[in-house]
């Protein structure tokens, strides 16, 4: 059976939900703070460019892992930006975007066509475009996860994968957070290790089934190995 190469609208809900919630322990207020999440977009974006092996005269190979954790960073940052374009929680923030998540809107289905042999550096150049040229607007939120869709299936990253992913980064925000990362008090660093690798082996290690049980172990697993690093 194919792999799905979109969310489904309960899926794309409780992703909203869990980054308003993240948003929100950095700061209660941040729907008004104006932040600007089409510059964390394009910022991303190169960063997801810099996993490849572009630079040519480096001789570096592609981290196709980090890779992915970069776009779905940048997932998190297009969501942020659809909740502030659409006034917040509400019905719209999901309503909005229903027919790309379900993949068969006007939109997603020209964006298919129009990118399907554009090569992946290209496509993440393209959501860097869309964040400088129609910040604060639906345009950005909605292409981007246009494009975003696109990457995924490029780097054969099924949904449930890419739900793994973001879910998993979400709690190790929520994990630095609690630990004292606005505070500087936090170490990145635990016995060598940046603490997305050690996400990413916690990602394979776990399957995930239901999204909150899920938190719950991942937090649990991340507070055992960050102490155990410490204490080292």
């Amino acid at each position: 059976m194919q792999n799905r190469k979109t969310f489904t609208v309960k899926e794309y809900a409780k992703l909203v939900e869990i980054q308003d919630a993240l948003n929100t322990q950095v700061n209660v207020n941040w729907r008004a703070a104006n932040y600007a999440f089409y510059r964390a977009i394009y910022i991303e974006a190169a960063e997801a460019i810099d996993h490849t092996a572009w630079k040519w005269w480096s001789g570096k190979e592609e981290d196709t892992d980090a890779l992915k954790l970069e776009l779905v960073d940048m997932l998190h940052f297009v969501i942020s930006d659809a909740i502030i374009q659409n006034g917040g929680l509400n019905e719209l923030t999901v309503d909005s975007y229903k027919d790309i998540i379900e993949g068969d809107g006007c939109l997603f289905c020209t964006v298919l066509a129009r990118y399907s042999k554009t090569p992946v550096i290209e496509l993440m150049e393209e959501i860097a475009l869309h964040a400088l040229y129609h910040k604060n607007t639906l345009v950005l939120s909605s292409m981007g996860l246009c494009l975003l869709f696109l990457l995924f299936d490029r780097f054969q990253m099924d949904i449930e994968d890419v739900i793994k992913h973001y879910v998993g980064k979400y709690t190790l925000n929520m994990f630095r957070n609690v630990n004292g990362y606005p505070e500087g008090l936090y170490n990145r660093e635990w016995a060598g290790m940046d603490d997305n690798y050690v996400l990413t082996e916690l990602l394979e290690e776990h399957p995930l089934e239901d999204i909150d049980r899920y938190i719950t172990l991942i937090t649990e697993e991340l507070q055992t190995r960050y102490d155990a690093a410490k204490n080292s």
